[in-house]
């Protein structure tokens, strides 16, 4: 792998920097298929603050990936529980710049 100069990294990490106050949450769930998928998604797209989200069903965990801005995982949590749907949430690191 090629390393690159530090001032030609410099800009394209200021071009990639995300928008102010936007967070990416993880949670492990009990989906299990397509159907329970289509089921939250109304939920999930109504809720405000909520810019994007994704459930990958290959991984084993089931993993929801939630991009949101002012929205708590305990939010969510308490969101899908209703929805008969279990999630807790995975730590997640974050990005300083």
């Amino acid at each position: 792998m090629e390393r690159r100069k530090q001032d030609t990294f410099k800009p394209e990490i200021t071009a990639l920097t995300f928008k102010e106050n936007v967070q990416c949450l993880v949670f492990r769930t009990s989906l299990q298929n397509q159907k329970e998928v289509e089921n939250i998604s109304t939920v999930l797209d109504d809720l405000p603050g909520i810019s994007d989200w994704y459930v990958d069903l290959e991984d084993w965990e089931k993993v929801l990936r939630i991009e949101c801005k002012g929205l708590s995982a305990d939010k969510i949590i308490k969101t899908l529980f209703i929805e008969g749907i279990i999630a807790e949430a995975m730590p997640t690191k974050e990005i300083k710049t």
